[in-house]
């Protein structure tokens, strides 16, 4: 059975050596490649900085993300539960305060308003989704830089 490196130069995926890393600018080198979405190919980076590990620039993202939510998931309340205890508890370690925190990729806004239940400045920002939850609570510049940012 050939490994993944084998099935991607099959399927003729290739991408540059290294690329700048989105996060800090540093150099990131190609972990692998793998086909997105059955079609697409991509190529997974990571930082020699910092060790994000990215993709090259997606050009799938508006088909990817036409549905913020799929029919087969039945975890979405469980899952920002269980998230809201955990960052809650880290950030009120972390003194957070009464700063503002920022919910990047923030779905229909369920963790973020969860996390507003728990007394904390959270906000939602999410250019595939619609704000159901945390409306009102979208980010805005003039809030300045977040203290915090979660991506869940």
């Amino acid at each position: 059975m050939p490994g993944a490196a084998a099935r991607d130069a099959e399927k003729g995926l290739t991408h540059d050596a290294t690329t700048a890393c989105r996060l800090c600018g540093q150099p990131a080198r190609l972990l692998f490649e793998r086909t997105v979405l059955g079609r697409y190919p991509a190529g997974y980076y990571q930082c020699e900085a910092c060790g994000l590990t990215q993709t090259a620039t997606p050009t799938w993202l508006e088909e990817a993300y036409a549905d913020a939510l799929h029919p087969t998931d039945t975890g979405l309340l469980e899952r920002n539960r269980l998230a809201c205890r955990v960052a809650a508890t880290f950030l009120h370690l972390c003194g957070v305060g009464d700063r503002p925190c920022l919910d990047y990729a923030a779905g229909y806004g369920v963790f973020v308003r969860l996390m507003r239940d728990a007394g904390f400045r959270f906000h939602w920002m999410d250019p595939y989704a619609t704000n159901l939850f945390a409306r009102g609570f979208e980010w805005r510049d003039d809030l300045g830089p977040p203290v915090a940012c979660t991506a869940f």
